[in-house]
């Protein structure tokens, strides 16, 4: 009787690579991974995150998830195992950053301070992969997003006047490029020097002064015209005195006498009218 019996020789081993993530990738949550696996005779598949054990299918494509919220932040390393059938295996691994967290205000102005006038806020960050947005809300307001300056500093320009002046809070609404996003809040106070009651001082002063000068000015007037009288007066007298002291009697006597001969003659008048008791008895 004759037997044959196939034997398969395999004395290769399963090649094995991450598809991703890639070396040095960033990772946030939850992440498939996937491998490629080059083995007809394939047997098992482990993947270790880690020291943590990650399920993986055993059918192309070969694929899994990474949960990186068990991981802390920071570097961490994927491992795959491929074996076949005869025994060969085959390990692979990645180095992956794991970031779970969002952007970090470094230092922020103002702070807990007093400020005034034209307030600029300037804010630094930091992030284990990369800042991918910065806003900026006033209290209650709506949100403005943040310049991102030459020097890596984010800046906000806020124009203030005295109604804005009290206390104030302002929040930052951060997030990185993997989607993690916190929001910050700080408090100021704006401090604008009032000068209207200074204004209203200079007002009432400006009256004060205009009311004083107008009545001055109306004083002045009447004391000249009382002054222009009396002297237009003297001026008279002394220009009679000197017609009596030149011999110009004459002209005086005739005024006078002019003076007493209308009044002569208005008493004529009135006698040669008849009263009026005269009048009713004709």
């Amino acid at each position: 009787t004759q037997m044959d019996l196939h034997i398969m020789v395999d004395n290769t081993a399963p090649s094995v690579q991450f598809v991703t993530p890639v070396a040095q990738q960033h990772l946030a949550g939850v992440k498939p991974f996937e491998l490629a696996i080059n083995e007809p005779n394939l047997a098992s598949i482990a993947v270790m995150a880690d020291t943590r054990a990650l399920n993986v299918a055993m059918v192309n494509p070969y694929t899994g998830v990474v949960d990186t919220k068990n991981l802390t932040d920071g570097k961490h390393t994927l491992t795959a195992t491929v074996t076949d059938k005869a025994g060969h295996s085959t390990t692979t691994t990645v180095d992956v950053i794991v970031d779970n967290s969002a952007p970090v205000v470094v230092t922020t102005v103002p702070q807990d301070s007093k400020v005034q006038g034209k307030v600029t806020f300037k804010l630094t960050l930091t992030d284990a992969t990369s800042v991918d947005g910065v806003m900026i809300r006033i209290d209650q307001g709506k949100w403005d997003e943040a310049v991102l300056q030459q020097d890596g500093t984010y800046t906000y320009t806020w124009k203030t006047g005295v109604p804005d002046n009290g206390k104030h809070t302002y929040a930052i609404k951060t997030w990185d490029s993997l989607g993690n996003e916190k929001t910050y809040v700080y408090g100021f106070k704006i401090v604008n020097p009032d000068y209207t009651w200074v204004l209203i001082v200079i007002i009432i002063l400006l009256v004060v002064v205009a009311a004083a000068l107008l009545m001055w000015k109306r004083k002045k007037g009447a004391a000249e015209e009382d002054l222009g009288a009396t002297e237009e007066t003297a001026a008279t007298d002394k220009e009679w005195a000197k017609d009596m002291d030149e011999g110009k009697d004459d002209t005086a006597q005739t005024k006078i006498e002019d003076a007493g001969k209308s009044l002569q003659d208005k008493h004529k008048e009135s006698e040669l009218k008849p009263t009026e008791s005269e009048t009713k008895k004709q």
